[in-house]
């Protein structure tokens, strides 16, 4: 589970209703990944990072501000 981070009610409220949107981009994301990569703490942290980026792409797409979405976190993180 990922959960974006932001103390801007508006920007919450753009990622809430573009939530089809980053859904569908981090499925993409995740499923591209190699697992043996995704065991190190840098693996995880480079899958952070391109998370990040992409809720911020869908913000600024949709007339945000990229830089409101402060952070994105794992709040739970399965390899099957």
């Amino acid at each position: 589970m990922v959960e974006a981070m932001t103390r801007d009610p508006p920007t919450l409220e753009m990622i809430k209703n573009n939530e089809p949107a980053v859904r569908n981009d981090l499925v993409l994301l995740f499923s591209s990944q190699d697992n043996a990569s995704l065991l190190s703490p840098d693996g995880k942290e480079k899958l952070r990072n391109a998370t990040l980026e992409i809720v911020r792409k869908i913000v600024a797409a949709e007339g945000g501000e990229a830089k409101n979405v402060e952070n994105v976190y794992f709040t739970s993180f399965v390899i099957q």
